[in-house]
Protein backbone atom coordinates (compact mmCIF):
# COMPACT_ATOMS: atom_id res chain seq x y z
CA UNK A 1 0.00 0.00 0.00
CA UNK A 2 1.05 3.55 -0.59
CA UNK A 3 0.52 4.81 2.66
CA UNK A 4 2.78 1.82 4.07
CA UNK A 5 5.70 2.74 1.60
CA UNK A 6 5.77 6.15 2.01
CA UNK A 7 6.23 5.33 5.91
CA UNK A 8 9.37 3.75 5.14
CA UNK A 9 12.25 5.77 6.00
CA UNK A 10 14.34 7.77 3.33
CA UNK A 11 17.98 8.41 4.32
CA UNK A 12 18.90 12.08 3.45
CA UNK A 13 22.42 13.12 4.42
CA UNK A 14 23.34 10.35 6.33
CA UNK A 15 19.95 10.56 8.78
CA UNK A 16 17.10 8.39 8.53
CA UNK A 17 14.17 10.29 7.97
CA UNK A 18 10.38 9.23 8.65
CA UNK A 19 7.19 10.86 6.77
CA UNK A 20 3.95 10.80 7.19
CA UNK A 21 0.85 11.09 4.05
CA UNK A 22 -2.38 11.72 4.00
CA UNK A 23 -4.72 10.71 1.00
CA UNK A 24 -8.15 12.21 -0.20
CA UNK A 25 -9.85 9.47 -2.37
CA UNK A 26 -12.73 10.15 -4.75
CA UNK A 27 -13.97 7.78 -7.22
CA UNK A 28 -14.96 7.67 -10.91
CA UNK A 29 -17.55 7.70 -12.45
CA UNK A 30 -19.66 7.49 -9.10
CA UNK A 31 -18.85 10.88 -7.89
CA UNK A 32 -18.41 12.63 -11.14
CA UNK A 33 -16.58 12.27 -14.40
CA UNK A 34 -15.36 15.30 -14.87
CA UNK A 35 -11.40 15.79 -14.01
CA UNK A 36 -11.80 18.67 -12.18
CA UNK A 37 -14.63 17.99 -9.82
CA UNK A 38 -12.70 15.38 -9.49
CA UNK A 39 -9.90 16.99 -8.22
CA UNK A 40 -12.06 19.54 -5.99
CA UNK A 41 -13.35 16.47 -4.00
CA UNK A 42 -10.18 14.44 -3.78
CA UNK A 43 -8.79 18.57 -2.22
CA UNK A 44 -11.90 17.81 0.49
CA UNK A 45 -11.71 14.10 1.36
CA UNK A 46 -7.94 15.11 1.83
CA UNK A 47 -9.07 18.28 4.19
CA UNK A 48 -11.13 15.58 5.72
CA UNK A 49 -8.34 13.16 6.61
CA UNK A 50 -6.01 15.58 8.26
CA UNK A 51 -8.42 17.08 10.69
CA UNK A 52 -8.99 14.01 11.72
CA UNK A 53 -5.49 13.64 12.93
CA UNK A 54 -3.16 13.23 9.79
CA UNK A 55 -1.29 10.01 8.60
CA UNK A 56 -4.76 8.51 7.16
CA UNK A 57 -7.39 8.84 4.55
CA UNK A 58 -10.89 9.60 4.16
CA UNK A 59 -13.39 8.77 0.68
CA UNK A 60 -15.11 11.71 -0.78
CA UNK A 61 -18.91 11.72 -0.07
CA UNK A 62 -21.53 14.46 -0.93
CA UNK A 63 -21.52 15.81 3.06
CA UNK A 64 -17.80 16.98 2.99
CA UNK A 65 -19.08 19.23 0.32
CA UNK A 66 -22.16 20.48 2.38
CA UNK A 67 -19.32 20.88 5.20
CA UNK A 68 -16.98 22.52 2.89
CA UNK A 69 -19.77 24.94 1.92
CA UNK A 70 -19.96 25.29 5.66
CA UNK A 71 -16.78 25.79 6.42
CA UNK A 72 -16.02 28.80 3.54
CA UNK A 73 -18.84 30.37 5.03
CA UNK A 74 -17.82 30.11 8.82
CA UNK A 75 -14.68 31.51 7.48
CA UNK A 76 -15.77 34.56 6.25
CA UNK A 77 -18.44 35.30 9.01
CA UNK A 78 -15.49 34.91 12.22
CA UNK A 79 -13.35 37.55 10.15
CA UNK A 80 -16.23 39.79 9.78
CA UNK A 81 -16.74 38.93 13.48
CA UNK A 82 -13.25 39.87 14.45
CA UNK A 83 -13.11 43.04 12.78
CA UNK A 84 -16.08 44.63 13.67
CA UNK A 85 -16.05 43.10 17.37
CA UNK A 86 -19.39 41.63 17.15
CA UNK A 87 -20.84 38.12 18.22
CA UNK A 88 -17.21 37.36 20.06
CA UNK A 89 -17.46 37.10 23.50
CA UNK A 90 -15.70 35.54 26.23
CA UNK A 91 -17.10 33.64 29.70
CA UNK A 92 -15.42 32.99 32.85
CA UNK A 93 -15.24 29.62 34.42
CA UNK A 94 -13.75 30.03 38.65
CA UNK A 95 -10.90 28.40 39.53
CA UNK A 96 -11.43 27.35 43.45
CA UNK A 97 -8.66 26.48 46.03
CA UNK A 98 -10.85 23.58 47.88
CA UNK A 99 -8.69 24.18 51.15
CA UNK A 100 -9.73 27.72 51.57
CA UNK A 101 -12.94 27.46 50.07
CA UNK A 102 -12.29 30.68 47.84
CA UNK A 103 -12.15 31.36 44.38
CA UNK A 104 -8.54 32.20 43.03
CA UNK A 105 -9.04 32.77 39.64
CA UNK A 106 -10.79 32.12 36.43
CA UNK A 107 -10.22 30.44 33.12
CA UNK A 108 -11.43 32.99 30.11
CA UNK A 109 -13.80 31.03 27.45
CA UNK A 110 -14.24 32.60 24.14
CA UNK A 111 -17.24 31.86 22.55
CA UNK A 112 -18.99 33.10 19.29
CA UNK A 113 -23.10 33.75 18.84
CA UNK A 114 -24.23 34.75 14.95
CA UNK A 115 -27.45 35.61 14.65
CA UNK A 116 -28.25 32.79 11.84
CA UNK A 117 -26.15 30.00 12.96
CA UNK A 118 -26.40 30.73 16.76
CA UNK A 119 -23.86 29.67 18.85
CA UNK A 120 -20.91 28.06 17.24
CA UNK A 121 -18.85 25.54 19.33
CA UNK A 122 -15.26 26.50 19.53
CA UNK A 123 -14.05 22.57 18.36
CA UNK A 124 -15.58 24.18 15.36
CA UNK A 125 -14.66 27.72 14.90
CA UNK A 126 -11.16 27.51 16.36
CA UNK A 127 -9.62 24.80 13.73
CA UNK A 128 -11.36 27.57 11.23
CA UNK A 129 -9.40 30.23 12.75
CA UNK A 130 -6.04 28.38 12.40
CA UNK A 131 -6.78 27.34 8.77
CA UNK A 132 -7.75 30.78 7.89
CA UNK A 133 -4.75 32.72 9.84
CA UNK A 134 -7.42 34.62 11.84
CA UNK A 135 -5.94 32.82 15.46
CA UNK A 136 -3.16 35.27 15.99
CA UNK A 137 -6.04 38.41 15.68
CA UNK A 138 -8.43 36.18 17.53
CA UNK A 139 -5.90 35.46 20.08
CA UNK A 140 -4.50 39.58 20.43
CA UNK A 141 -8.63 40.09 20.62
CA UNK A 142 -9.33 37.84 24.28
CA UNK A 143 -5.84 39.10 25.24
CA UNK A 144 -7.10 42.62 25.08
CA UNK A 145 -10.76 41.56 26.26
CA UNK A 146 -8.94 39.76 29.22
CA UNK A 147 -6.83 42.43 30.05
CA UNK A 148 -10.12 44.95 29.76
CA UNK A 149 -12.02 42.68 32.32
CA UNK A 150 -9.84 42.57 34.79
CA UNK A 151 -9.42 46.31 34.83
CA UNK A 152 -13.39 46.52 35.34
CA UNK A 153 -13.47 43.56 38.14
CA UNK A 154 -10.74 45.71 39.86
CA UNK A 155 -12.94 49.24 39.85
CA UNK A 156 -16.02 47.40 40.57
CA UNK A 157 -14.52 46.84 44.09
CA UNK A 158 -13.19 43.04 43.51
CA UNK A 159 -10.02 42.24 44.73
CA UNK A 160 -7.85 41.30 41.01
CA UNK A 161 -9.18 38.38 39.99
CA UNK A 162 -6.16 36.57 37.76
CA UNK A 163 -7.56 35.58 34.68
CA UNK A 164 -5.95 32.49 32.23
CA UNK A 165 -6.49 32.17 28.77
CA UNK A 166 -4.99 30.00 26.52
CA UNK A 167 -2.68 30.87 23.62
CA UNK A 168 -2.25 28.87 20.47
CA UNK A 169 1.10 27.64 19.07
CA UNK A 170 0.69 30.18 16.00
CA UNK A 171 0.39 33.20 19.19
CA UNK A 172 3.83 31.55 20.82
CA UNK A 173 5.94 32.14 17.26
CA UNK A 174 5.41 35.46 17.28
CA UNK A 175 8.36 37.93 18.09
CA UNK A 176 6.89 40.34 19.67
CA UNK A 177 4.53 38.15 21.89
CA UNK A 178 6.03 39.47 25.10
CA UNK A 179 5.94 42.90 24.14
CA UNK A 180 2.53 42.57 23.30
CA UNK A 181 1.48 41.56 26.44
CA UNK A 182 3.62 44.17 28.06
CA UNK A 183 2.61 46.76 26.22
CA UNK A 184 -1.36 45.48 27.45
CA UNK A 185 0.08 45.70 30.96
CA UNK A 186 1.03 48.98 31.21
CA UNK A 187 -2.26 50.05 28.87
CA UNK A 188 -4.26 48.76 31.71
CA UNK A 189 -2.32 49.55 34.50
CA UNK A 190 -2.50 45.94 35.70
CA UNK A 191 -0.24 43.35 37.58
CA UNK A 192 1.25 41.06 35.10
CA UNK A 193 0.74 38.32 37.92
CA UNK A 194 -2.81 38.75 37.35
CA UNK A 195 -2.76 37.75 33.84
CA UNK A 196 -2.04 33.76 33.58
CA UNK A 197 -1.25 32.24 29.92
CA UNK A 198 -1.76 28.62 29.28
CA UNK A 199 0.12 26.38 26.60
CA UNK A 200 -0.61 23.02 25.78
CA UNK A 201 2.09 20.16 26.52
CA UNK A 202 1.75 19.06 22.82
CA UNK A 203 2.87 22.82 21.65
CA UNK A 204 5.72 23.30 24.10
CA UNK A 205 7.28 19.80 22.70
CA UNK A 206 6.70 20.35 19.08
CA UNK A 207 7.66 23.84 19.12
CA UNK A 208 10.81 23.68 21.51
CA UNK A 209 12.88 26.65 20.17
CA UNK A 210 10.33 28.82 18.90
CA UNK A 211 8.85 28.95 22.28
CA UNK A 212 11.48 28.94 25.22
CA UNK A 213 12.28 32.69 24.37
CA UNK A 214 8.94 33.86 24.48
CA UNK A 215 8.12 31.80 27.56
CA UNK A 216 11.22 33.08 29.32
CA UNK A 217 10.55 36.30 27.92
CA UNK A 218 6.58 36.48 29.62
CA UNK A 219 8.25 35.13 32.79
CA UNK A 220 10.51 37.80 33.12
CA UNK A 221 7.67 40.54 33.18
CA UNK A 222 6.09 38.65 35.54
CA UNK A 223 3.17 37.10 33.75
CA UNK A 224 2.11 33.39 35.41
CA UNK A 225 2.45 30.36 32.80
CA UNK A 226 0.83 27.22 32.67
CA UNK A 227 1.02 23.75 31.25
CA UNK A 228 -2.36 23.04 29.81
CA UNK A 229 -3.73 19.31 29.37
CA UNK A 230 -0.80 17.53 31.04
CA UNK A 231 -0.23 14.23 30.54
CA UNK A 232 -2.25 13.64 27.30
CA UNK A 233 0.95 14.95 25.04
CA UNK A 234 4.61 13.33 24.89
CA UNK A 235 5.83 14.85 28.36
CA UNK A 236 9.36 15.06 28.69
CA UNK A 237 10.61 15.58 32.48
CA UNK A 238 13.73 16.86 31.00
CA UNK A 239 12.27 19.70 28.93
CA UNK A 240 10.01 20.02 31.92
CA UNK A 241 12.97 21.63 34.13
CA UNK A 242 13.91 23.69 31.22
CA UNK A 243 10.70 25.67 30.48
CA UNK A 244 10.10 28.39 33.62
CA UNK A 245 6.37 27.35 34.38
CA UNK A 246 4.53 28.13 37.33
CA UNK A 247 1.60 25.52 37.30
CA UNK A 248 0.52 22.29 35.51
CA UNK A 249 -3.07 21.99 34.50
CA UNK A 250 -4.21 18.39 34.57
CA UNK A 251 -6.56 17.60 31.48
CA UNK A 252 -9.99 16.59 32.50
CA UNK A 253 -9.75 13.13 30.96
CA UNK A 254 -7.42 11.95 34.04
CA UNK A 255 -10.05 13.24 36.12
CA UNK A 256 -13.02 11.74 34.67
CA UNK A 257 -12.07 8.03 35.66
CA UNK A 258 -9.97 8.55 39.19
CA UNK A 259 -12.95 7.37 41.52
CA UNK A 260 -13.24 4.65 39.24
CA UNK A 261 -9.89 3.60 36.83
CA UNK A 262 -6.89 2.66 38.81
CA UNK A 263 -4.62 3.45 36.33
CA UNK A 264 -6.34 6.76 35.79
CA UNK A 265 -5.48 7.70 39.79
CA UNK A 266 -2.12 6.46 39.75
CA UNK A 267 -1.21 8.43 36.76
CA UNK A 268 -2.96 11.76 38.76
CA UNK A 269 -1.10 10.95 41.95
CA UNK A 270 2.39 11.04 39.96
CA UNK A 271 1.42 14.06 38.29
CA UNK A 272 0.12 15.71 41.36
CA UNK A 273 3.85 14.69 43.66
CA UNK A 274 5.72 15.67 40.40
CA UNK A 275 4.58 19.15 40.47
CA UNK A 276 5.05 19.16 44.35
CA UNK A 277 8.89 18.02 43.69
CA UNK A 278 9.04 21.08 41.06
CA UNK A 279 7.49 24.21 42.99
CA UNK A 280 5.02 24.00 40.64
CA UNK A 281 1.18 24.06 41.32
CA UNK A 282 -1.59 22.05 39.97
CA UNK A 283 -4.93 22.41 38.59
CA UNK A 284 -7.87 20.53 37.98
CA UNK A 285 -9.68 20.50 34.89
CA UNK A 286 -13.63 19.29 34.29
CA UNK A 287 -14.56 18.64 38.25
CA UNK A 288 -18.33 17.74 37.81
CA UNK A 289 -18.96 15.60 41.36
CA UNK A 290 -18.25 15.08 44.82
CA UNK A 291 -15.93 11.35 44.62
CA UNK A 292 -13.98 13.46 42.07
CA UNK A 293 -13.79 16.01 44.12
CA UNK A 294 -12.87 14.09 47.47
CA UNK A 295 -10.08 12.10 45.79
CA UNK A 296 -8.29 15.48 44.98
CA UNK A 297 -8.80 17.09 48.35
CA UNK A 298 -7.38 13.65 49.58
CA UNK A 299 -4.11 13.68 47.34
CA UNK A 300 -3.22 17.26 47.49
CA UNK A 301 -4.45 19.11 44.61
CA UNK A 302 -5.75 22.19 46.07
CA UNK A 303 -7.14 23.98 43.35
CA UNK A 304 -10.10 22.82 40.20
CA UNK A 305 -12.40 23.56 37.98
CA UNK A 306 -15.54 22.20 36.57
CA UNK A 307 -19.41 21.92 36.68
CA UNK A 308 -19.25 21.22 40.03
CA UNK A 309 -18.47 24.53 40.68
CA UNK A 310 -19.84 26.80 38.35
CA UNK A 311 -20.22 26.57 34.35
CA UNK A 312 -18.62 29.23 32.44
CA UNK A 313 -20.44 32.12 33.31
CA UNK A 314 -20.92 36.06 31.94
CA UNK A 315 -18.20 38.73 33.93
CA UNK A 316 -21.64 40.33 35.79
CA UNK A 317 -22.64 36.29 37.06
CA UNK A 318 -19.55 35.73 38.14
CA UNK A 319 -19.67 39.25 40.74
CA UNK A 320 -22.58 37.98 41.94
CA UNK A 321 -21.31 34.55 42.48
CA UNK A 322 -18.03 36.08 44.26
CA UNK A 323 -19.99 38.89 46.44
CA UNK A 324 -23.02 37.39 47.34
CA UNK A 325 -22.10 33.68 48.01
CA UNK A 326 -18.59 34.49 49.17
CA UNK A 327 -16.71 31.57 47.21
CA UNK A 328 -17.89 28.91 49.62
CA UNK A 329 -17.22 25.08 47.96
CA UNK A 330 -20.22 23.90 46.47
CA UNK A 331 -21.77 27.32 46.80
CA UNK A 332 -21.11 28.67 43.30
CA UNK A 333 -22.97 25.73 41.34
CA UNK A 334 -24.19 27.14 38.48
CA UNK A 335 -26.91 25.67 35.99
CA UNK A 336 -25.15 24.22 32.87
Amino acid sequence: MVKDALANSIELDGTDTFTKASFGITMFPEDSSDPDVLLKNADMALYHAKNAGRGRFAFYNSDLNAQAIRRKDLATKLRMAVTDDIGLHLKYQPKVDIVQGEVVGVEALLRWSHETYGEISPVEFIPIAETSGLIVEIGDWVLRKSCEQILKWQTSGLPPVPIALNLSAVQFKRTDLVEAVGKLMGEFQIEPSWLELEITESTIMDYVEETVAALYGLHDIGVSLAIDDFGTGHSSLAYLKRFPMDKLKIDRSFVNDVVDDADDAAIKQIIINLAKQLNLSVIAEGVENVPQLEFLRQNGCAVVQGYHFASPIDPMAFVDLYVEKKCAPGALKTPR
